[in-house]
């Protein structure tokens, strides 16, 4: 279409209007239409149908219609501001002031022989209000530790199993052995504080574990050789100790395959017993 006959379509509805509308009100939605350029379709024939209504011209002095612009206001952001300072309900701000109030072991505080055992204690019978945290067993100037940890606790073939190792593969005497044994599926939270304020109460020559859900517990410097049952360091309080992880005396009685890797284990056990002169 050509531009003039563009603009004398405009001007004929515009005319339109002013005729069957009055010229009071010219009510604009987008101001912005009146400057669209408008694209004709290919090949589409355009028509324009001219009206038979006599045209009408404006008289020159009079002024042209006014435009009534509407402020557009700013559609409301969906997302909510952040409120400071909103009071908890009660029953979850009692929660959060347990949270804060939960102590926790220093380990780094905890000295060495009976009296870190008895601080380790005294601190179970105050925080723990399920009462299932184990205690360990044992001399406490004992050289050896042995950490177990089991979904399931050790049965009577359990503890023949445990103590073959002991007796015939370590050949390690009973009163140079102390017992933790960790309840890791227990409803209470300082199990685990309670097994490794033990550890370093006891401050150990060498450490046995039977289960290897007890590396998750420790401060180790390697973790690949710890899964893979070879010698690896385990870091206390003053010290840093080796350390073999095998599998769990229940784990063998369920999966009698992993016999010979525990077995392959225990021997690497031995030699750091041997070289540190342990019997």
């Amino acid at each position: 279409m050509d531009s003039r006959e563009e603009i004398a379509a405009d001007i004929r509805a515009w005319l339109e209007w002013q005729q069957y509308c009055g010229t009071d009100v010219w009510k604009v939605d987008d101001i912005s239409v009146w400057d669209a350029c408008l694209h004709k379709k290919e090949n589409t024939p355009v028509q324009i149908q001219r009206s038979h209504h006599p045209k009408k011209t404006l008289p020159k002095d009079r002024p042209s219609p006014p435009l009534r612009l509407e402020k557009i206001q700013p559609i409301p952001s969906s997302k909510e501001e952040p409120k400071n300072n909103v009071p908890l309900p009660s029953w979850w701000q009692s929660v959060y002031e347990n949270r804060k109030k939960r102590s926790s072991l220093d380990y780094s505080r905890i000295p060495t022989g009976v009296d870190g055992l008895k601080k380790v204690f005294e601190f179970r019978d105050q925080h723990c209000d399920s009462k299932v945290c184990m205690w360990g067993a044992g001399r406490f100037d004992a050289e050896v530790v042995v950490m177990e940890g089991h979904r399931k606790n050790l049965n009577a073939d359990g503890f023949k199993m445990l103590s073959d190792m002991r007796e015939h593969v370590l050949r390690l005497s009973k009163n140079n052995l102390y017992w933790i044994p960790l309840k890791r599926d227990s409803v209470c939270v300082h199990c685990d504080s309670v097994a490794l304020g033990q550890l370093n109460a006891i401050q150990p020559k060498a450490v046995l574990l039977l289960g290897f859900g007890s590396l998750e517990l420790l401060n180790i410097r390697d973790r690949k050789p710890a899964e893979s049952g070879l010698e690896f360091q385990i870091e206390l309080n003053s010290s840093s100790v080796p350390a073999v992880c095998t599998h769990h005396p229940m784990s063998l009685i369920e999966d009698p395959h992993k016999k010979f890797s525990a077995q392959e284990a225990l021997i690497v056990f031995r030699g750091i017993l041997n070289r540190l002169r342990i019997r």
